[in-house]
C-alpha cells in the first residue's frame, strides 16, 4: 500500500541544523524500500513523502523516528492511502 504523508513544518524549527540527520534517516528508509519518494514542497513550508506501509497509521509510526519529528520541527502530519494508477509508481497499486 502506498501512503502519501504531508509534513507542515513548525515556523521556528531549526530545519537547516537537523536536515542532514533527517535526510540520512529517510535515505535509510529509501534503501529499505519504505520511502518511495520524498522532497520539500516548493510553495509551502513542508514536504511530501511517499511511503510503502500497511496503513496510514503504520506510515506515521515509522516516521516517528525521523529527526525532524523527534526535534519538534513538524507542526502537523497527515497521511492517507494513495493509489497511483498512471506513471512510474503504478507498480505499487493494489
Amino acid at each position: 500500500m502506498i501512503i502519501a504523508v504531508q509534513y507542515s513544518y513548525a515556523t521556528d524549527a531549526p530545519l537547516a541544523e537537523i536536515r542532514p540527520a533527517h535526510r540520512e534517516y529517510l535515505g535509510g528508509l529509501a534503501d529499505d524500500g519504505v520511502i518511495v519518494a520524498s522532497g520539500p514542497l516548493t510553495t509551502a513550508n513542508g514536504a511530501l513523502l511517499i511511503v510503502s506501509a500497511d496503513s496510514p497509521d503504520k506510515a506515521l509510526r515509522i516516521l516517528e523516528a525521523d529527526p525532524f519529528y523527534i526535534e519538534n520541527c513538524i507542526a502537523e502530519r497527515t497521511a492517507e492511502e494513495w493509489l497511483p494508477v498512471i506513471g512510474v509508481l503504478k507498480q505499487y497499486a493494489q
